[in-house]
């Protein structure tokens, strides 16, 4: 498994400070809502779920002014980016996601 440092937002707009864990078969998001004193929260996504991963660039696809990764799944949109200002991790998120999701195989 490896884990990140992240900041991420939920479709419904609240955001977290937490990590973010790769493990063989799911994503893992844990932390705590930015600025608010509450129970930690926890969210675990099997890579089969994700419908999309890409790198959010431009506008709504950015998170706090930097790029992130874009999770598109049934339930809305997730963003994710590096929680520090060190090197960013939205590449590597990316390149790791994409090993790690099961390949879809059409039959002809």
């Amino acid at each position: 498994m490896t884990t990140y440092a992240v900041t991420w937002r939920e479709p419904n707009g609240q955001t977290f400070i937490g990590r973010l864990t790769l493990g063989p078969l799911t994503l893992r998001l844990d932390g705590r809502r930015r600025g608010v004193e509450e129970s930690p929260v926890s969210r675990q996504f099997g890579y089969e779920e994700l419908r999309g991963l890409r790198i959010g660039s431009r506008g709504a696809d950015r998170l706090d002014g930097r790029p992130a990764l874009v999770v598109e799944r049934p339930d809305g949109t997730y963003l994710v980016a590096g929680a520090g200002m060190g090197a960013p991790i939205v590449r590597e998120l990316v390149d790791r996601l994409a090993d790690l999701r099961p390949v879809e195989t059409t039959c002809g």
